[in-house]
């Protein structure tokens, strides 16, 4: 199945494309995560406001990690019709004021829109699908302490569903990772076109 283009639109029932390779680690986000409130500790309890500074770096970098990620997951839905671009998902949310609605469309808009478009495609059915009640209670949290500890499983669904969008397009056609289509799970291998197993 080619590649969509950005503006090309596939209907609902039809195949979906396979997305360029985009894939999104947890692992790499949540070293920055973690190691934020370390340092934090270690700076009050060593009274050294040296520490500060490495954890501002990582507060940051785990940022943009969040928007890169949250930019790929707009990108992979853009042939379902979907609410926004993957610019804009982003690009406003450096709008002062405006952002706080737009936090609401970045997060929850994403859950629903990734939701209908993985329920509207036949090799996309055993996509993992966004938890919309969790983006919801992380944007409303996000005012609050909590919203500190929703981003962890927040962003989990969203780099499990990115690296599966990601695989679809080593299955063969017409398939999906897991799918009844794909005849075969994630763990499993895939056939190449020249007859060769792919082992990644």
């Amino acid at each position: 199945i080619p590649a969509a283009t950005p503006e090309h639109i596939v209907p609902p029932g039809e195949l979906f494309p396979p997305p360029v390779p985009t894939k999104a680690s947890l692992g790499l986000l949540l070293a920055p995560l973690i190691s934020v409130p370390v340092l934090v500790v270690l700076a009050l309890l060593l009274k050294n406001v040296f520490f500060l500074f490495p954890a501002s770096a990582l507060l940051i970098w785990a940022s943009v990690l969040i928007y890169i990620y949250l930019y790929r997951a707009w990108r992979l839905l853009q042939p379902g019709n979907v609410r926004t671009t993957p610019g804009k998902a982003i690009g406003f949310m450096f709008i002062p004021f405006f952002n706080v609605y737009w936090g609401f469309v970045l997060f929850v808009g994403l859950a629903n829109d990734w939701n209908r478009v993985m329920a509207a495609h036949p090799n996309l059915q055993q996509a993992p699908r966004l938890n919309s009640g969790l983006a919801l209670a992380f944007c409303i949290g996000s005012f609050f302490v909590i919203g500190i500890f929703l981003i962890f499983p927040l962003m989990a669904g969203i780099c499990k569903g990115v690296t599966w969008m990601d695989r679809l397009r080593m299955m063969p056609s017409g398939g999906g990772p897991g799918g009844p289509l794909g005849a075969q799970s994630l763990g499993g291998t895939a056939p190449q076109a020249d007859g060769a197993i792919r082992l990644y």
